[in-house]
C-alpha cells in the first residue's frame, strides 16, 4: 500500500503549517523575564492601594492609576499581548489563524446544517 505523491505533498505541508503555529505557541510558553511576568502579589499590592482610598477620592485615585506602569502592566489584556506579537511585527501568522478561525465557523455551520443527518442515512 504505497502513498500516493499528491498526499504526501499535501501531509508534508500541513506537518510545516501546523509547526510554523506551534513555534510561537512554544515560545510564548517559555519563561518571560520578571518584568513582564505579572504575579498573585501585584494584584494583591494593587488590590490594597484600592481599598484604602475614600469614595469621594476614588476618581482621583484610578486617574492617577492610569499612569503607573505597574497598573497598566496588570491591566494587559490578551488581545494587546497577541497586537503586540504578530501585528506589529508584520507577521503573516494572523492570516493563517483567520484562515483556520473561518474553517472552524464553516465546519461546524455545515456540521449543524448537514453532517448531522448523515448518520441516519443508511445508505449514501
Amino acid at each position: 500500500s504505497g502513498a500516493r505523491p499528491g498526499l504526501v505533498l499535501i501531509m508534508s505541508a500541513a506537518g510545516k503549517l501546523l509547526a510554523g503555529l506551534a513555534r510561537p505557541i512554544a515560545q510564548r510558553a517559555a519563561p518571560r523575564a520578571p518584568s513582564t511576568m505579572r504575579s498573585m502579589s501585584e494584584l494583591s499590592e494593587q488590590l490594597s492601594k484600592v481599598k484604602d482610598v475614600p469614595l469621594k477620592d476614588a476618581p482621583g485615585f484610578v486617574a492617577g492609576m492610569r499612569n503607573d506602569p505597574k497598573a497598566r502592566a496588570a491591566a494587559k489584556t490578551w488581545l494587546d499581548m497577541y497586537h503586540a506579537e504578530y501585528i506589529q511585527t508584520g507577521s503573516f501568522t494572523p492570516v493563517y489563524h483567520v484562515i483556520i478561525f473561518m474553517w472552524c465557523i464553516g465546519y461546524a455551520n455545515d456540521y449543524y446544517g448537514h453532517l448531522r443527518h448523515e448518520k441516519n442515512y443508511k445508505y449514501h
